[in-house]
């Protein structure tokens, strides 16, 4: 089986600040392309210690894609508490986010997704904003990129 790298980076900017946040991960993935459904699916340890892979403490983490429009990110944890992030272009999507501090309705609303995914590699590009109650306005761009680990 072929052991895949992916790369994510987030820039966050909040409307009332112009200050941004960067958060990124690499780490090794799955990937089952099929021009119906395509996933990417990989492990993200709490701790971010990516390093000790034997330790069970972590989120299962499903990148979905289900048209050129549509893509769902899942996360899973052990003690089943699940959050689902639905970006699609052009439409206002809410969701349950689910933290460690309790669970909060959140707004979706994506502007721009552009995916390109073959066989053997995945891009995607999504610009979207959250917002809380229609409050607290962030404006996120995040970019996945995932290719086959060299040898």
């Amino acid at each position: 089986m072929k052991e895949y790298i992916i790369t994510m980076t987030g820039t966050i900017t909040y409307e009332d600040d112009d200050d941004n946040e960067v958060i990124g991960l690499t780490t090794i993935a799955e990937y089952n392309y099929s021009t119906a459904q395509t996933t990417l699916t990989y492990k993200e340890y709490p701790d971010g210690d990516l390093v000790d892979k034997k330790s069970d403490d972590y989120i299962i983490n499903t990148i979905t894609i289900h048209s050129e429009d549509k893509v769902t990110l899942t996360k899973s944890a052990k003690d089943g508490v699940t959050s689902i992030l639905q970006l699609e272009k052009d439409i206002r999507h809410s969701c349950v986010y689910n933290t460690p501090f309790g669970s909060f309705e959140m707004g979706i609303f994506t502007t721009s997704l552009v995916i390109d995914a073959n066989e053997n590699e995945c891009k995607i590009s999504a610009v979207y904003t959250t917002d809380l109650d229609n409050e607290n306005i962030r404006h996120h761009h995040l970019e996945i990129s995932l290719k086959e680990k060299a040898e």
